[in-house]
């Protein structure tokens, strides 16, 4: 027996194209959980919820519009921005200096730089709202996407009077070409509450657990087919597959949530199941698989002898880059930490990113690059390389 690629399509677009974008904590994400549980259900899974607090937030409608030709410009509220109705002038700022310097008491700002990563653009979010400024837009800028929006570029909880949005480069110029007021509009609700992990176990034949991982929310506003339903979509494959194969070893098939700051869901459940961690002998974690450009990549975080078995196990190992790396990220680094051997796929982008934004469809998916993934890992299982 062997993987779908039919089936994985098939739950893709369940994911992508009915469900949509799925932010921590929306009715959304709650629908995607909903589906994974009966379909692990259905494999004959064991299936157990974990909940834990994290700030949770539920996308409406955004509508940005120049007053002067009452030109409307697509735009995406910035995940766990409150809600409003304002009107102001566009003060443009390109620097750290002109965040900390300029005028901008109630002015709509717009932050016309990347500040080098989201930790830097949430710093000054929140320095623009403590300095009084109505609103903020922040303009992607990026080159080989510059229709492209992204609901994540600023995402600080603690931003709570000043709302926030993105617009694409394109946009962005055409709000600074118009020299005009705008009125950003946001129907959104942020609150205080909680989300799930999802763990379907399925027995094995032998001694010892596998951890397989995926987080299951996705970006404000994207539809997460790469990022991260396309990974979903195989790990419930896989819990098709091995259920009527019967794996040599437990598989537990973990969804994370809260993924989308920072990890919170994984390191949540590592903290909260230490003895199940502490037997495991391998964790592998697949996010952002299935784009038409990049290099399919795997990070293996392991001893030196397993590395070299695993190395031995890959099958198409030319189709591979495989890093030997002494620290994992993603969701596999919370159970590396815990001294568990990991593996963490992807696909690399090759600097064509549309992860986090609207363009994150069906459209942006090669199936023969979910196709890879699923099959080496499963051949990978079955071949139990981590054995003495």
């Amino acid at each position: 027996m062997d993987v779908s690629i039919d089936n994985i399509e098939a739950h893709l677009r369940k994911l992508v194209e009915e469900i949509g974008p799925r932010p921590m904590g929306s009715r959304e994400d709650r629908l995607a959980m909903d589906y994974i549980e009966a379909h692990l259900r259905r494999c004959g899974c064991e299936v157990e919820y974990h909940e834990f607090a994290c700030p949770c937030w539920q996308d409406g409608s955004t509508s940005l519009t120049i007053l002067s030709t009452d030109q409307s410009i697509p735009a995406q509220a910035s995940q766990f921005t409150s809600a409003c109705d304002i009107a102001g002038e566009i003060v443009p700022l390109r620097s750290i200096a002109e965040v900390n310097d300029m005028p901008v008491a109630g002015k709509i700002c717009l932050l016309a730089t990347g500040l080098g990563g989201v930790a830097q653009r949430n710093v000054a979010a929140l320095a623009l709202e403590a300095r009084g400024a109505l609103g903020l837009i922040v303009d992607r800028n990026h080159e080989a996407h510059p229709d492209a929006y992204d609901g994540k570029y600023v995402r600080e909880p603690d931003l709570r009077r000043m709302p926030a949005a993105c617009v694409s480069h394109n946009a962005a110029q055409q709000i600074l070409a118009s020299r005009s007021p705008v009125r950003l509009r946001i129907d959104a609700r942020f609150w205080l509450g909680s989300t799930y992990n999802i763990q379907g176990i399925l027995p094995g034949t032998g001694p010892g657990r596998i951890f397989m991982t995926a987080h299951h929310d996705t970006g404000a506003g994207a539809p997460g087919a790469r990022d991260n339903g396309s990974s979903v979509s195989i790990l419930l494959e896989f819990a098709r597959l091995f259920s009527q194969e019967r794996p040599p070893c437990e598989i537990r098939f973990v969804f994370t949530g809260a993924h989308e700051r920072a990890g919170q869901g994984a390191q949540e459940f590592v903290d909260a199941h230490g003895p199940l961690v502490d037997d495991a002998v391998l964790e592998v974690n697949i996010d952002t698989v299935g784009n038409k450009s990049g290099s399919p990549t795997v990070q293996v975080c392991a001893s030196e002898g397993l590395t070299r078995k695993f190395k031995a196990a890959l099958p198409d190992a030319d189709a591979w880059k495989v890093e030997s790396v002494e620290t994992i990220g993603l969701d596999a680094g919370p159970f590396s930490k815990a001294s568990v051997p990991a593996l963490g796929f992807t696909t690399r982008t090759g600097g064509v990113r549309v992860s986090h934004t609207q363009m994150d469809d069906m459209t942006a998916i090669d199936l023969d690059f979910i196709e890879l993934p699923a099959k080496t890992i499963a051949h990978l299982i079955r071949s139990e390389f981590w054995k003495e």
